[in-house]
């Protein structure tokens, strides 16, 4: 792109996504209601002007229009402050370098066909909205993610955001959405691109058998947030990040999950099972359960294999 000449390559593909995100923070079903875009307005003038370049791993923070600070580590209690200090739901905020310089890698949330998916492993993840003054929202919940170890972040829908807002003891009062941090880009297959929001929530997971939470704090983690209602959530790389994983090829379809390392002696826990050859041998099945021929008529069983229906 001629306005663009001069810059290195990643300053150029971060300002194409910048350019879909400020087209779309501008759009009629919009209409900049998170007060963003003067923001990403003169994140862009940064860049073509060179006053800010693409640090790999370093952020600028930046309210109505005005960058905070130079560029640095990206620190949560740093991010907080500033958010709070201000009133980023209110009058809007922005991380610049939280994500790209080009498009993210997400698993689009699209399940085509009938029937569960058969080798998605599923788990549940209790999530939680840590609101101004460090406190958390009373009552987190806990939703069933699909495992998707390719995506950069998790995905889930906005009335899951509305179930943790809900304040269960007062009834009609809501506890203030998650802190925004910026807005992700997708590229889509037929090349077009979506803008998703990238919001804070605190995450952990239940041990139903110890009666406590596997991690002894909880994790802020950036979630995408899609618009509409959904259950196709997906878990995002903080599972693997947090604990040990591992599968076996016992034809379980089983993930397990530690927090120690199961191959230590020294550990007196839940052991990965050891498989047996015929389980290692035996061909991938197509599904998980049958259903009856009478079911189908249409498929004629006594046809002798080879033998065209034509």
């Amino acid at each position: 792109m001629a306005a663009e000449q001069g810059l290195n390559s990643p300053v150029v593909r971060r300002l194409d996504d910048l350019n879909s995100v400020l087209e779309w923070t501008q759009s009629n079903a919009v209409k900049d209601k998170y007060k963003i875009a003067k923001n990403v307005q003169n994140v862009i003038l940064a860049y073509r002007s060179g006053v800010l370049d693409w640090c790999h791993g370093f952020v600028t923070y930046w309210h109505n229009g005005a960058e905070l600070c130079a560029p640095r580590p990206f620190k949560w209690n740093e991010f907080h402050y500033l958010y709070d200090k201000h009133q980023g739901n209110e009058m809007g905020f922005w991380v610049e370098g939280i994500d790209g310089p080009g498009p993210s890698s997400q698993q689009a949330v699209i399940e085509c066909g009938t029937g569960p998916r058969k080798w998605a492993a599923e788990m549940s993840i209790a999530l939680r909205i840590l609101i101004a003054g460090g406190k958390p929202s009373p009552g987190p919940f806990e939703f069933s993610f699909k495992d998707d170890t390719g995506a950069d972040y998790m995905v889930l829908y906005e009335n899951n955001v509305d179930q943790l807002r809900t304040n269960l003891q007062a009834k009609g009062i809501m506890y203030p959405v998650p802190r925004l941090l910026s807005v992700l880009v997708g590229t889509l297959g037929d090349g077009s691109k979506e803008a998703m929001l990238v919001r804070e929530l605190e995450v952990n997971m239940w041990d139903e058998q110890e009666k406590q939470y596997m991690a002894a704090s909880w994790d802020s983690i950036p979630v995408v947030v899609l618009p509409e209602r959904g259950t196709k959530r997906r878990n995002g790389p903080w599972m693997r990040w947090k604990f040990y994983t591992a599968t076996a090829p016992d034809n379980s379809n089983c993930l397990w999950l530690y927090d120690y390392n199961p191959s230590n002696p020294l550990m007196r826990g839940p052991r990965i099972p050891t498989a047996t050859q015929a389980q290692m041998d035996g061909a991938l099945p197509t599904a998980h359960k049958y259903e009856s021929i009478d079911n189908h008529p249409q498929f004629n069983p006594d046809l002798p294999s080879g033998k065209s229906t034509i």
